[in-house]
């Protein structure tokens, strides 16, 4: 991998911790990608809020399935999720649809306890 894709890579994931932490996840950050210390398995990028996902960030005009199988072998435990983004476009998200469907469900139950609470203080 050359010096420029490299500093690409960097950049992407940086303005990918950017983006989560303006959307109320304060702790987003860059992962550490050396051998020594995260290992080459490491998330590109953690963020305690959503501990349970590992983060594969590309930033690259073309999506590639291999980019999943790597996630998902590197993820161990987590749930992978590839951030993707093209050039002028928005991040995009890729997960396992069962992993999708679970969060959809847990947020129409919180939206339901929420609206008995609300119904309850009234």
């Amino acid at each position: 991998m050359s010096k420029m894709s490299r500093e690409k890579g960097k950049r992407g994931e940086r303005e990918f911790a950017e983006m989560l932490r303006e959307h109320g996840f304060a702790s987003a950050r860059r992962g550490v990608q050396t051998a020594c210390r995260g290992g080459l398995t490491a998330p590109d990028v953690v963020c305690e809020e959503l501990e349970d996902t590992h983060f594969e960030v590309k930033r690259c005009e073309v999506f590639l399935r291999s980019f999943y199988e790597q996630a998902a072998r590197d993820a161990g435990l987590k749930e992978p999720v590839i951030a993707w983004k093209r050039n002028g476009a928005a991040w995009m998200a890729y997960m396992a649809m069962g992993h999708y469907l679970g969060l959809r469900q847990k947020i129409s139950r919180l939206e339901t306890e929420l609206k008995e609470a609300r119904q309850k203080n009234e």
